[in-house]
Order: structure tokens, then C-alpha cells, then sequence
């Protein structure tokens, strides 16, 4: 039995039969559609896809595709795809990979994922105008191992054949971990696949908790993953309204002074706020107690009324800000020479009207 170590993004234990998806462009496939036509058809197809998750309530999937759509539009990206004549892929690939890249020299990691989410569109692009589609071939109870993993791959699977995620270039909000969450299914990321690639004939057990992967799992391993199976089953068995309904949870719950409290503590001092763990807590107003005390850590929430930051506030009449067209607004600035604002402080840096809009994904 060999093993391989990366990061768990999706919990739960699997085994199954390797299954490779390489999604690497070919840069001497001829184009077949041009550039314009082949947008349209990615967006078309995005639109198809969002409809799809949303039929299913996998609704947080297609936001995701939603932002794809973002990105395929967005106005910088088509003004330099405008520059380029006629329709030469590697100079099309190459416009969202330069836009790639300098998110991924930012020293965050939401926006490191989101280059990774732009370069899958300019890989996405590409395969639309040279037609290249994913083939149905898969077997029952497949292992999927990708270098990454686009929506266009993962639609062109029969998800109900997958049983988890291996894939090398991810991060936790990548589209993958989002589906393999929704899917309640393992994968494991960061792990480098050329040498399990080596190794497509064998059976694969991988642990999307502790982002271990192990080809031909020896009796222990495949025994931990048929436990894992029975305790889900039986899990997902009384997951049910009925014995939700009997928490009563109503029950516990006053009018007027209860507390709900959602605190967010990220992985690491670099994280973001996209990789972050959440905490929630209940305070109940009468001296019932229904779960344990709070951490020693937890703080109750406050009302933020001063910053040592400039405090600016918008007021857009009681209208959306949308993508197009602009809408007015009125903008106020607070940046007190003192160094302190207080936020019913009177605009003393910027007062006045603005016009304003949605740009870019964050």
C-alpha cells in the first residue's frame, strides 16, 4: 500500500477506482468556432448549468458558475480580448492567464483562488472554440484525479458515479471542494498527482479529513471506510424534518433578549476569510442550559460606532447597486484629524453625489 498526503477540503472516507481527467490545452487543435461565437456559447452554457444547480438546490454551486460568468465578461478581460486579431488561441489563453497571475502574486489566498477560477475560464474558452468536450466513459464508483477541476468538467460527469476528489490545484473555496461539500463526498487537495497518475489501474482510498490518499488500501483501511459508510447511512437515514421537529428547538428560544452569535477564527495568520472556521453560539435568556458554556475566547457582538479608519457611508435611496448601468448615490466621508471617527460624525472629507456600480467578484 502506498500513500500520498495533501490537505482534506471535504470530509468523509471513500474507495474506489482512479479516474483521470486531464483538462490541458492543445495548443494544435484548430479552433472551430470563433472567439465571439464561442463567448456566447460559454455564457449560454454557464446560464444552462446555474439552472440546473438551482433546480437541484445545489443553489451555492451556481453562484460560483455565477461568478464565472463575472469573469467571462468582465470589461477589462473583453477590452483585451478586443486588441487581438482574428482568433489565436494562445494570445486569447494568454490574456486571462496575465489576468491570473497578478492575483496570484497577492499575498492572500481568496485571491490566489481566484486565479486559479481564471485561468479554468480561459481553459474553458479554449475548449469551446476547438469543441473539445469530456467523454461519458466512466465506470460505477470512480476516484476523480484532476490537476484542477473546471465546471465544464465536472458537468460532464455523472456525479452519481463519483465517490470524491483528488485534486492537485485547488484551494478550499475551489469549484471542486464546493462540489464535493455539496455532494457530501471526500476530496483531497494539494496532493501531486504524477505519481498516482502512474498508477490509473489501482484501487484508491482516500480520507477528505485528513487529506490522505492510499492506492491498493490494504483489509485496515478499506474496513475504516465500510464503518464510515454504515454510520452515514444510519446518519442520513434519521436526518429527517421529522426528527428535526422533535429538537423542538422553538421551544427554547424567548422573545426579546436571546443572542445568536456567529464568531469567524481563521486557519492561519495568512488566511482569508474564505478558509475560516466558524463558531456559533446561543445565549438564552432564562438559566436553562442547553449546551456547553462559551470558550474562554468567545466575545459577545458589539455595535461598531467608532474606528481609527476613515468611516464611509453610502446612500443609495433605497436602490440596488447592479452591474450596469450606474446608479446615483450619495457618498459621505469621515476622517477626523484626531485619528478617531465616529460614525454620526459630520462628512468633513468627501461630501456629495456619485454614481455607482458593481465591478469584479469579491
Amino acid at each position: 500500500m502506498k500513500s500520498f498526503k495533501g490537505t482534506g477540503a471535504s470530509p468523509g472516507l471513500a474507495t474506489g477506482k482512479l479516474y483521470f481527467i486531464s483538462n490541458e490545452v492543445d495548443f494544435s487543435i484548430k479552433p472551430t468556432n470563433a472567439l465571439v461565437d464561442s463567448i456566447k456559447l460559454l455564457n449560454d452554457r454557464y446560464d444552462s448549468l446555474i439552472e440546473d444547480l438551482k433546480n437541484n438546490n445545489r443553489n451555492l454551486e451556481a453562484e460560483i458558475i455565477d461568478s464565472y460568468k463575472l469573469i467571462l465578461n468582465d470589461p477589462e478581460i473583453k477590452n483585451e480580448l478586443d486588441k487581438i486579431n482574428g482568433d489565436d488561441i494562445k494570445s486569447i489563453y494568454n490574456v486571462f492567464i496575465k489576468s491570473a497571475d497578478t492575483l496570484a502574486g497577492l499575498e492572500d489566498d481568496y485571491f490566489r483562488q481566484r486565479a486559479e477560477d481564471i485561468t479554468s475560464i480561459g481553459k474553458e474558452l479554449i475548449f469551446t472554440m476547438q469543441s473539445v468536450e469530456l467523454g461519458d466513459d466512466e465506470e460505477d464508483n470512480i476516484i476523480v484525479l484532476a490537476k484542477e477541476l473546471t465546471p465544464n468538467d465536472t458537468s460532464s460527469l455523472n456525479l452519481q458515479k463519483v465517490l470524491g476528489f483528488i485534486v492537485q490545484n485547488a484551494g478550499p473555496t475551489s469549484h471542486a471542494v464546493i462540489v464535493a461539500k455539496n455532494l457530501g463526498i471526500p476530496c483531497v487537495i494539494g496532493v501531486d498527482i504524477e505519481s498516482i497518475q502512474k498508477e490509473l489501474e489501482d484501487s484508491v482510498a482516500i480520507n477528505g479529513s485528513s487529506g490522505e490518499v492510499f492506492l491498493n488500501p490494504d483489509e485496515k483501511t478499506i474496513l475504516e471506510v465500510e464503518k464510515y459508510k454504515v454510520v452515514n447511512q444510519k446518519l442520513k437515514k434519521e436526518y429527517t424534518q421529522k426528527n428535526i421537529d422533535s429538537l423542538e428547538i422553538e421551544s427554547y428560544l424567548n422573545n426579546g433578549e436571546n443572542i445568536l452569535a456567529v464568531q469567524v477564527h481563521n486557519v492561519g495568520l495568512n488566511s482569508s476569510d474564505m478558509s475560516s472556521n466558524f463558531y456559533l453560539t446561543f445565549g438564552i435568556s432564562d438559566n436553562s442550559e442547553f449546551y456547553s458554556d462559551p470558550p474562554s475566547w468567545f466575545q459577545e457582538p458589539i455595535i461598531l460606532g467608532e474606528s481609527n479608519l476613515p468611516i464611509l457611508l453610502i446612500d443609495t435611496y433605497g436602490e440596488e447597486i447592479i452591474d450596469e448601468p450606474r446608479i446615483p448615490a450619495y457618498m459621505g466621508v469621515i476622517d477626523n484629524s484626531s485619528g478617531l471617527n465616529h460614525i454620526d460624525d459630520p462628512f468633513n472629507d468627501y461630501d456629495g453625489h456619485i454614481t455607482i456600480e458593481k465591478r469584479g467578484n469579491s
